[in-house]
């Protein structure tokens, strides 16, 4: 906000009794001032100015300007200026309270969260649990450790957040310890439930002394499960919800169904909302619309289980059974099945979102009457994909200084500095006294936010009655909402196609974005939801998890944390020894350049030593073609026809290298011929030639008798 903006709005603010005491006091302190003593200008600026600068300050600055003068004194500990200040910078007054100890507390604390959530700084980590899609999730932030569970294998694993390390010991849906796909699952601090295609459910338990323990329920669905809901307030009852319509309550301790409840529309089919509340109030949705609404005693129900066997059973049954039905509520449907219920026990209200629809209602849970309509937020021929409604509290703060920096310090106090961890002012005016803004019980809205299939947010006052048009309207993803987190700083949203997106309530501001890049080669299917989607997210004031996928994000933004504190530190051990390290950079650099070379020309002389094999890089194919095309050219030759002049040629060389063989060895044959009977021509003809050489002599001797 510009100077003239902040002096705008401080001519229209009204004078209190805090800044008229400052006022006095600049007035009687100016006239003490002689004529010849410097004029301090930045006397001269507004209360809210100087208020808007010592905002900027950490505690520890804060303490520090508050020693140097009374006035600036009388600024750092006035709660008013405080507040004037904060509807400056952020244009309107909080939805919801960080802090109900003072506007000092709340404009320095909420503009620190910002600023870390705005600038990033941190560790932001992914990693894969190798257990599939990643249905369910469940944080433990003291233990700094999660649980996530996958339908796809039907296990679960736990994970560190802060190293992304996952033990090796799965969580498994069967007593066989084997993986197989499951309909749904749900998991929370103490308890993971199952829920399979053939209609029975298991239990997985952890405790101090057992690691897990599965239990398995001896009744059964008549259809895949496809509804699951552990109740916070009560660690022995579990319910489910299947497609033969059926929602059935188990008691863990009997592992057996001690309730069944069905449908009493005659068109609903299954149930697609199980919401349960402390208060005795259990909330089912079914795919026609509609909605029912019964009252029971979760405790006296298990206690009724319990009891089978006993002579009064039947009658406390019956009695029990006809109190249901007389309590009971039904809300008739419109035909689109039910999507999203949230209850609030502190209105007695809860908030219902139908498929293909972009309005929420709002009933009253006593009498299943609607009491506000939340429209004009989404564009017709959308659809709500996702709803959160904030119904945390507001979290106590011990001191500013803590809530700044979560990490212990072990800084010791200085004297005559002022604490501000302490929570009462230290001012004892009586105008001081009274001058908080806001008084504890005050509560300006709870906020309601919803998603559509097109990638807009809205953003309600889910306290106002009636006709309800949305606060804000929030645009930045490209694609479907699947799921928001809320609490008093920010909101958090995912997307289908695995963006996380930060928001600031108050000014709509999108402060921070976490993306979800994809390198062009990897083996990833875009188009499928279950590998892209963010199904769960979980956030504190620094920190946060959210499942992408296969895939577990995680980042912190807290102080010990900041890249930026990691950097400096580097830097200033590096400086004590440059020289050396220098040397140890170029050593490195010349090691790797001569290592690649080597890579370079092995794999230059492989690549050579390929194309010789396959003769100048022909593919396999190409090279069972071109053996056979050989294979055919060699038969071809080998069973040619010889022709005339060819065997005329042959036996010319064969006389002329027998005439040969004559005339150099004549006394041999001659003395052959006396010894032994050699056959003459006419009885050469009577013979027939028996092997080559006899023939090869039996076609020399008719030449010559022809000749």
């Amino acid at each position: 906000m510009s100077h003239s903006q902040v002096k705008r709005r401080t001519k229209n603010n009204k004078e209190t009794p805090i800044n008229q005491d400052i006022n006095n006091y600049k007035e009687r302190k100016h006239h003490e001032l002689k004529k010849d003593d410097p004029i301090c200008f930045i006397q001269q600026l507004s209360i809210e100015i100087v208020t808007h600068i010592f905002a900027r300050l950490d505690p520890i600055s804060l303490a520090t300007v508050s020693k140097v003068c009374i006035f600036w004194r009388h600024i750092v500990n006035s709660d008013s200026c405080w507040r004037d200040a904060f509807v400056s910078y952020f244009g309107c007054l909080p939805f919801k309270r960080l802090c109900l100890d003072s506007w000092k507390t709340e404009y320095i604390l909420r503009t620190h969260l910002i600023r870390k959530w705005t600038k990033g700084r941190g560790t932001v980590m992914s990693f894969n649990p190798k257990i599939g899609s990643l249905e369910s999730m469940h944080v433990n932030s003291q233990d700094t450790n999660m649980t996530v569970a996958s339908l796809d294998h039907g296990v679960a694993a736990k994970c560190n957040m802060m190293t992304g390390k996952v033990d090796r010991h799965l969580l498994y849906s069967t007593n066989d310890h084997i993986r197989l796909q499951i309909t749904a699952v749900k998991v929370d601090k103490d308890r993971i439930i199952w829920g399979f295609g053939h209609g029975y459910i298991t239990v997985s338990t952890r405790t101090n002394s057992v690691s897990s323990r599965l239990k398995v329920f001896s009744d059964f669905h008549q259809g895949p499960v496809k509804l699951l809901a552990l109740p916070t307030f009560s660690q022995e009852v579990v319910l489910s919800g299947a497609q033969d319509g059926q929602v059935k309550i188990w008691d863990l301790a009997t592992t057996s169904s001690a309730w069944t409840l069905f449908p009493t529309s005659s068109l609903a089919r299954e149930p697609t909302v199980i919401e349960t509340a402390n208060d005795q109030h259990l909330i089912i949705g079914y795919d026609d619309g509609s909605i029912v609404i019964w009252t029971m005693n979760l405790y006296q129900l298990t206690q009724l289980n319990r009891s089978m066997g006993t002579d009064d059973y039947m009658e406390k049954r019956n009695s029990f059974k006809k109190d249901l039905e007389k309590k009971k509520i039904d809300i008739h449907g419109n035909g689109n099945a039910v999507k999203f219920i949230s209850y609030d026990t502190e209105t007695s209200t809860f908030l219902v979102t139908f498929v293909n629809e972009t309005n929420v209602s709002k009933y009253n849970i006593n009498t299943g009457q609607r009491v506000a309509l939340f429209e004009n937020g989404h564009n017709a021929g959308t659809s709500i994909t996702c709803m959160q409604w904030d119904q945390s509290t507001i979290s106590p703060i011990v001191s500013l200084e803590s809530a700044l920096n979560p990490r212990p310090t072990t800084r010791k106090k200085k004297v005559g500095v002022i604490s501000l961890s302490s929570t009462a002012s230290t001012t004892t005016s009586p105008s001081s006294s009274s001058s908080i803004g806001t008084p504890k019980s005050e509560r300006r809205a709870r906020l309601l936010v919803t998603g559509d299939d097109l990638g807009t947010i809205c953003l309600w006052n889910a306290d106002d009655n009636g006709t309800v048009k949305p606060i804000r309207v929030l645009s930045g993803h490209l694609v479907g909402i699947s799921s928001i987190y809320i609490d008093a700083c920010k909101i958090v949203t995912g997307s289908d196609d695995g963006w996380i997106r930060m928001w600031n309530p108050l000014t709509g501001e999108n402060i921070n974005t976490l993306g979800n890049k994809i390198p062009k080669g990897a083996a990833v299917d875009r188009s499928d939801i279950d590998m892209m989607q963010v199904k769960n997210i979980w956030c504190n004031d620094y920190q946060g998890v959210a499942t992408i996928g296969h895939q577990v994000k995680c980042w912190d933004f807290s102080v010990g944390k900041q890249f930026l504190n990691h950097a400096l530190k580097q830097k200033t051990k590096a400086c004590g020894s440059g020289n050396m390290n220098r040397e140890k950079f170029r050593h490195e650099v010349k090691e790797s350049l001569k290592k690649f070379e080597t890579e370079k020309m092995e794999i230059e002389k492989e690549k050579k030593q390929i194309d010789k094999l396959s003769l100048g890089g022909l593919s396999n194919d190409e090279m069972l073609d071109y053996a056979l095309m050989l294979s055919a050219q060699e038969e071809e030759q080998a069973y040619q026809p010889v022709s005339a002049d060819e065997d005329e040629a042959l036996l010319r060389a064969v006389i002329a290298s027998l005439e040969l063989t004559e005339n150099t060895s004549s006394d041999t044959s001659s003395a052959i011929s006396q010894t032994d009977d050699w056959p003459t021509p006419s009885t050469r003809l009577s013979r027939s030639p028996q092997t080559e050489e006899e023939e090869l002599r039996y076609i020399l001797e008719l030449s010559k008798t022809e000749q």
